[in-house]
């Protein structure tokens, strides 16, 4: 009798080290998983958590989000993920745009020296002279205002070039400009001159920045014009702007395109 009892106390001891042994290693395990990097897709993890996609599927789907309401995710301050209606400090931007199509600014259109007005439309923004903006065709973009708290970037730039064979001399300038218009509105425009210098077709650079705010909710349009002003010297050549003079070979249409950016943000 006394040997069962001490069969049966030893079968319970080792159990208990069983047991013991089970639980600090569930405990280790637990512990080793907290720490580990989890990778799915890849045995080789480079974060906390790193999924690989597998090239047909979106790598990543979560349902049932309980909190706030929208299409738009946010991280709160308890690092929360919740979804939401609120699109402040979400930024955006359009792609960009460049032109193929040409444009040439004769002496005959220019306008003289004027001062240009804001929000005034092309046709009534130079005065006096009988000139007036010129579109460059294909330089526009079309951008969808979703919030009306919002600030708009726009910056334009491209290259003009006179349009003769024989050289530009130092005494001959001719001076332009070019303008920005929102919806048909002038909101941002520069003056610049291209001088001679001694060669034929000489280049230059022009790029204008733009900016609006809190534009309505809905589409609008951005369009890019210029402007040929005055004339100096004997410089009565055509001016190309955004393309290259058809009367030097010096520059090509990837080297003169004009490129409009368009950027934004919801405040």
């Amino acid at each position: 009798m006394a040997e069962a009892i001490f069969n049966l106390n030893l079968y319970s001891n080792n159990n208990k080290l069983k047991m013991k042994k089970i639980f600090f290693l569930l405990i280790f395990s637990a512990y080793a998983i907290t720490l580990a990097q989890v990778g799915i897709n890849t045995a080789n993890p480079k974060n906390m958590l790193h999924i690989v996609a597998n090239g047909t599927n979106d790598p990543l789907r979560v349902e049932g989000v309980k909190a706030g309401s929208g299409a738009y995710l946010l991280i709160d301050s308890n690092g929360v993920i919740k979804s939401s209606t609120d699109r402040s400090n979400l930024t955006f931007v359009l792609p960009s745009v460049s032109n193929s199509t040409r444009l040439l600014l004769t002496q005959t259109g220019q306008t003289g020296s004027t001062t240009y007005n804001e929000n005034s439309i092309p046709a009534s923004s130079i005065t006096p002279g009988n000139g007036s903006w010129i579109k460059i065709s294909g330089l526009q973009s079309t951008l969808n205002i979703i919030q009306p708290s919002n600030t708009i970037n726009i910056s334009v730039e491209g290259m003009v070039q006179y349009d003769s064979a024989a050289a530009m001399t130092g005494d001959m300038t001719i001076s332009y400009a070019i303008g920005i218009f929102l919806d048909g509105k002038l909101i941002a425009t520069r003056m610049f001159a291209i001088s001679g210098n001694g060669f034929s077709g000489t280049t230059d650079k022009w790029s204008v920045l733009g900016q609006s705010s809190n534009l309505s909710v809905g589409a609008h349009t951005i369009e890019i014009y210029a402007t040929r002003r005055n004339t100096a010297g004997s410089a009565s050549a055509d001016l190309a702007i955004a393309r290259p003079a058809p009367s030097v070979s010096s520059l090509n249409q990837f080297m003169a395109k004009g490129v409009l950016q368009i950027n934004g943000v919801y405040q």
